[in-house]
């Protein structure tokens, strides 16, 4: 069956085009919603700082959203959505909140950036409110 809302996470990687391909098509077995999840999350060496954390935040917003826009207008009525804070934290909040279906996230990253920067996809798998879809790239790596 058709989801209702379709939650698609994406960051900057040479795994977005097959993310977003992905998205496209369980959006297009239906009439719901979907929504393009990106968040931006302030560098710690900036957290405790209150006047320079404003100013990182507010410049790291509006890039993201210029970017977030820009992936929006691939997908006829994709609805962009800016989150900020820890991405998994974020994304499962936001996600039961608005009641989706269905989160879409890669699962892209090799075991040394998983070492250095955890694994999104596999957080995500332990807090999702809803049926989680997760996209490894093609064996091309593009997506």
């Amino acid at each position: 069956t058709p989801y209702a809302h379709i939650a698609c996470c994406i960051e900057t990687s040479p795994a977005l085009d097959g993310i977003l391909a992905e998205a496209e098509h369980l959006r297009q077995l239906g009439k719901g919603r979907l929504s393009l999840v990106h968040v931006v999350e302030p560098p710690d060496a900036y957290r405790d700082v209150p006047g320079v954390r404003q100013e990182v935040e507010l410049a790291e917003n509006v890039v993201g959203r210029r970017w977030l826009e820009a992936q929006c207008r691939r997908i006829k009525g994709a609805e962009p959505v800016l989150l900020e804070g820890r991405p998994v934290e974020a994304v499962c909040a936001w996600a039961a909140a608005e009641g989706v279906d269905l989160i879409i996230a890669g699962a892209h990253r090799g075991p040394d950036e998983r070492r250095e920067l955890g694994s999104f996809a596999g957080e995500l798998a332990y807090c999702a409110p809803s049926h989680l879809h997760l996209v490894r790239p093609s064996r091309g790596g593009s997506g």
